[in-house]
């Protein structure tokens, strides 16, 4: 579970999203890589789908962040906190 700061209001919500984009991306990783063992299968197309959704997520999710605030987290940190 990730538990960062939310009471310093924006920023706090700026890192949130920037950490969930961060876990999108490796999400989408961990798809690739599924998708990429699989051998003529039909699910094949289907895990791709779901990995480029995820980018697509990650994308999405980290540009809300700056939006709205100036995350100052750093992804490696994300764990951590």
């Amino acid at each position: 579970m990730i538990m960062l700061d939310m009471n310093s209001k924006t920023d706090g919500i700026a890192d949130f999203l920037t950490c969930l984009g961060s876990l999108e991306r490796k999400n989408s990783q961990l798809f690739e890589t599924l998708s990429n063992k699989i051998v003529c299968s039909p699910v094949k197309p289907q895990l791709t789908k779901i990995a480029d959704d995820n980018m697509k997520h990650a994308t999405i999710l980290e540009d809300i962040g700056q939006q709205i605030g100036y995350p100052k987290i750093k992804t490696k940190d994300c764990k951590k906190n």
